[in-house]
């Protein structure tokens, strides 16, 4: 899926894998604030040792087939 970001952990972890913020409500159709950074707050987790509260969102864009 694009846009779609994975964080990794120095272990190789998949910490998170998801959306960068809920920006879009559904496809096409914008919020006009973003209510929630989950790349930011996954990205803070993980650097600061703790786990991230919600490892996993549903990225919202265009699907990237497989060749």
């Amino acid at each position: 899926m694009t846009p779609e970001a994975c964080v990794l952990t120095n272990t190789d972890n998949i910490a998170y894998l998801g959306r960068i913020n809920d920006w879009y409500a559904a496809l096409g159709k914008k919020r006009h604030h973003v209510r929630s950074e989950d790349l930011r707050d996954a990205l803070g987790a993980v650097l600061e040792g703790r786990e991230v509260e919600v490892p996993r969102t549903d990225a919202i864009g265009c699907n990237i087939p497989d060749r």
